[in-house]
């Protein structure tokens, strides 16, 4: 960036970070700063600490600097450890053998003795110690097991790890007969090592180890985790299976990656999974777990009402709902994706692994554990296994708690209140009264202009990021504008707004429950409480019953505070003469966004929804719009308005879309020559210029389907003049990226395939046709006359049919798609005279959306006030698409 640009966006940065601290939840605060900064040091520490042992083996040698490392501190943790093995393997791997017999004799850390025991880089040179260990009087591996009952766990773990049975049994008999009586602790910490927790325990110091599935080779191991930083260790975990699978709650889009500490793993293949990956956007149980949830969310928003009245919520019932249900829906997903993976006789081996205090978030085991627990049958599951990382003294105080709730059928307890401590509504909403008045009085006054008020009610979203601060731009040049900012990174949402004056235009809404909000925090906690028994499906109600706290705080709290803010502050617009002419809403689908319509709708302000994606209803989680008017990217999506959406054609104008615009005039053939050059230079491709390019995208959709989709397009482009360009979705994980090539190499075409990391603009403009399924890419590439070919598999459906939307073709087989290809490289003149009558027919994609939103814009603001308006009748009583949601194999 150049220099001038960039002193902006800082200045721009320093005017707007006060607001963005202020609003912002204090957890996200601490993950941007805090959580950076700690990141950085621990870094530094790592590189720091690498650096001085290079230097000590260049001067010494390699064996010297492993004698010299474990003199310094024969208490290294793993972290040291590991970064010692690191550093041998990358550049004296013949030493690390020597490393693992001087650490068998020095360590004393339990963690590290089990991880030499896990890892392929040192488990057989640690089994070769323990073989050759008699633990005699003069054993320095013996004086510190009576030393220490941790270490001599960590050893027992070790010997019953990488021994056979008998072997391990004289060790923990040998351990048992020369160290004092074996604490609790010391109990404690062999199960952190391994507990089937359908077994019960041996008679002898080695307690549930002997069942241990880590101690014989595994087809395919299951991995669960709460999140990545709880068990920084888990590529340990890998070694000895064939396929591993990883499943990590917090990780939503499986973007764990592992490819640097594979070398521990040996040769298993990793694939990690995520919530969507194992039931996907429109799968049946998707479906389920939204109606579930949506249901739920309705009771409970009726109960609320009956029991605080309609001032409670508002009178918006609608969006206490929307934002309930969104609350629950990915939490109860997960459930459903962890029943599914566990249920699966996919796998031979379930491990699941809690993390130690010092990486874990206090009380994390016993959340993770508690949601689990509401698997049926998982406690009589011989696959299952229980192991504990990176455990210390406070993790392994909790450990048998965390087993009992593991092991525990889930039995919700009657939420018993004592009366005399039962929290009062009325001082409760108060509260709320008050500190939002306090909060609106803080707002900052809007200033006359020439021009009419108009506000644009926005949150963060990074696909939508650059669509808002265009809309913004646009509204600016006709009218007074002021942005609602209504949740997300603040610093993230003005780095795309004009650097000039677009902070001040940011009205940020706070994020952050305020302590004065506490008594209705814990009304609703207890009002949480006393409805569980009232709650179906049963999974439902026993995620809700593991995070009430959390539900009753982030799930409800939270939007009551905001809509009742919203209110707030637009009655003082009002009583100071000062609300805006119209209000416009982008991402509709935010709750916080509906929020607004409703208020708009209370004041008498028209209000506009732009959508700057191709929607329609086949995704049952977006929602109905209730504004007044709904903007849309093109005419197909006005039918897909009134089909899912509850519009009427007459309030959805076509304006386009910030993200959707093409060139108006296209020298085709120099554009592509020039973006083929770019990427031929630029990757060091070895692409050429005169062999048509054919490019496929892909989406992280389900594998067995898209899969298949990659078969047919390989297949079809087989021994043909071209050259096939695989673009994956950001979203894709990387084991995902390998299925794709693994496929290509199964079918000996591996050599044909090309990988340019690019963006999709620069790759569609170097390709002559660009295949796809139901993406976006579609209309993108019709944006730049490229041909586009959509492609399933068999009588598979698509949930959106973006050939239709530009007039192309959907093919369902490879000979049908080989066919389309070779009428195309014999004469492209038809295919690309059909992607200009597309553009001839949608001139907003060219012409750019900012003439046609001023237009509808000006229109609403000249129109009297009660035709701008939405008939109240016409309006969806329920923000829900309406159901039964068609289901797609994809």
């Amino acid at each position: 960036m150049p220099l001038l640009p960039r002193v902006r966006t800082m200045i721009n940065r320093v005017r707007v970070l006060p607001k963005a601290l202020a609003h912002a939840e204090a957890g996200a605060v601490r993950q941007k700063i805090v959580g950076a900064l700690r990141w950085r040091v621990r870094r530094l520490k790592v590189k720091t600490f690498k650096l001085k042992l290079r230097l000590t083996d260049k001067i010494t040698g390699a064996k010297a600097g492993n004698i010299t490392f474990w003199r310094a501190n024969p208490a290294y943790d793993w972290s040291a450890v590991d970064a010692r093995i690191q550093l041998l393997n990358e550049t004296y791997p013949n030493a690390i053998a020597h490393f693992t017999e001087v650490s068998v004799a020095t360590a004393r850390n339990s963690e590290v003795l089990i991880n030499l025991a896990r890892s392929e880089l040192t488990k057989e040179t640690m089994r070769a110690c323990l073989m050759n260990e008699t633990l005699d009087e003069q054993s320095s591996v013996r004086q510190r097991m009576m030393r220490s009952q941790m270490t001599c766990a960590g050893f027992v773990i070790a010997a019953t790890l990488l021994l056979p049975d008998k072997l391990s049994a004289e060790f923990a008999q040998k351990a048992t007969e020369f160290c004092p009586a074996f604490s609790a602790h010391f109990r404690r910490m062999m199960d952190s090592g391994g507990t089937v927790i359908s077994k019960r325990p041996k008679h002898d110091a080695r307690r549930f180890m002997p069942h241990s599935k880590f101690r014989a080779d595994r087809k395919h191991r299951l991995i669960l985790a709460q999140s990545l930083k709880d068990v920084p260790t888990l590529s340990l975990l890998f070694s000895g299976a064939e396929n591993v699978t990883v499943f990590i709650l917090d990780d939503l889009y499986g973007r764990a990656e592992f490819s640097d500490k594979m070398e521990h793993a040996g040769s298993a293949r990793v694939t990690v999974e995520h919530s969507r990956s194992r039931i996907t956007r429109f799968s049946p149980d998707y479906h389920r777990v939204h109606e579930d949830t949506r249901v739920v969310a309705q009771t409970l928003t009726a109960a609320l009402e009956q029991a605080g009245g309609a001032e409670l919520t508002i009178r918006d019932p609608q969006g206490t709902e929307l934002a309930l249900a969104d609350n629950l829906f990915f939490p109860c997903l997960q459930f459903a994706a962890l029943e599914h993976l566990v249920n699966s006789d996919e796998f031979d081996h379930i491990v699941v692994a809690f993390g130690g205090q010092k990486t874990a978030k206090p009380g994390a085991n016993k959340q993770f554990a508690r949601l689990l627990s509401g698997i049926k049958k998982l406690a009589t599951d011989p696959r299952v296994e229980m192991v504990c990382l990176s455990p210390d003294s406070q993790t392994l105080e909790t450990l048998d708690v965390v087993l009992k709730i593991l092991t525990s059928p889930p039995a919700p307890a009657p939420v018993v209140i004592n009366p005399a401590k039962k929290q009062e509504l009325a001082p409760a909403v108060a509260g709320l009264s008050g500190r939002n008045s306090t909060l609106a009085k803080g707002f900052a006054s809007w200033p006359d202009t020439q021009h009419p008020r108009m506000m644009l009610a926005t949150t963060q979203v990074a696909a939508y990021n650059r669509s808002s601060a265009a809309y913004s731009d646009s509204i600016s040049a006709i009218a007074n504008l002021r942005i609602a900012f209504l949740g997300g990174n603040l610093l993230s949402f003005t780095e795309s707004l004009d650097a000039e004056n677009g902070s001040e235009m940011v009205t940020a809404m706070p994020q952050r429950i305020h302590a004065s909000l506490n008594p209705l925090h814990k009304w609703l906690v207890e009002f949480l409480g006393e409805q569980l028994k009232n709650i179906a499906p049963d999974y439902v109600s026993h995620v809700i019953s593991g995070r009430v706290s959390d539900i009753a705080r982030n799930g409800i709290l939270a939007y009551l505070a905001h809509a009742n803010l919203c209110h707030v502050w637009f009655a003082r617009l009002e009583e100071a003469n000062q609300l805006p002419e119209a209000v416009v809403l982008t991402p509709f689908r935010s709750p916080r966004v509906t929020a607004f319509a409703a208020v708009a709708r209370h004041y008498n302000v028209p209000s506009v929804a732009i959508e700057p994606h191709g929607l329609n209803a086949a995704y049952c989680r977006y929602c109905k719009v209730t504004a007044d008017y709904y903007g849309v990217v093109s005419r197909f999506f006005v039918q897909a308005a009134v089909d899912g959406f509850g519009m009427s054609a007459d309030r959805c104008p076509v304006i386009g879309s910030p993200r959707l615009k093409g060139p108006e005039k296209y020298d085709m053939a120099a554009k592509t020559f020039a973006a083929r050059a770019h990427l031929i230079d630029e990757f060091e491709s070895d692409l050429v210029q005169d062999v048509p390019l054919i490019s496929y995208f892909t989406q992280p959709t389900d594998w067995n389907q898209i899969s298949e989709v990659w078969r047919i397009v390989l297949e079809a482009t087989a021994d043909l003049n071209c050259q096939l360009v695989l673009k994956t979705h950001p979203e894709e994980t990387a084991s995902r990226v390998a299925a794709y090539l693994s496929i290509a190499e199964e079918l000996g075409v591996l050599d044909r395939v090309r990988m340019v990391e690019t963006d999709a603009v620069s790759l569609i403009e170097a390709s002559d046709l660009v295949l796809s399924g139901y993406s976006a890419t579609v209309v993108e590439a019709a944006l730049y006359r490229r041909p586009v070919f959509c492609v399933t598999n068999g009588d598979i459906e698509y949930p959106l049919n973006q050939h239709e939307i530009v007039g192309g073709k959907l093919l369902r087989s490879t000979p049908d798609l080989r066919n389309e290809i070779e009428a195309f490289l014999k004469d492209a003149s038809p295919y690309h005279r059909a992607a200009e009558t597309f553009l001839e027919n949608e001139p907003q994609l060219t012409q750019g959306f900012e003439e046609h939103l001023s237009t509808l814009l000006k229109n609403i603001m000249s129109m009297p006030r009660e035709e701008s308006l939405r008939p109240s009748k016409e309006r969806p009583q329920s923000l829900f698409i309406d159901g039964p949601h068609t289901a797609y194999k994809v």
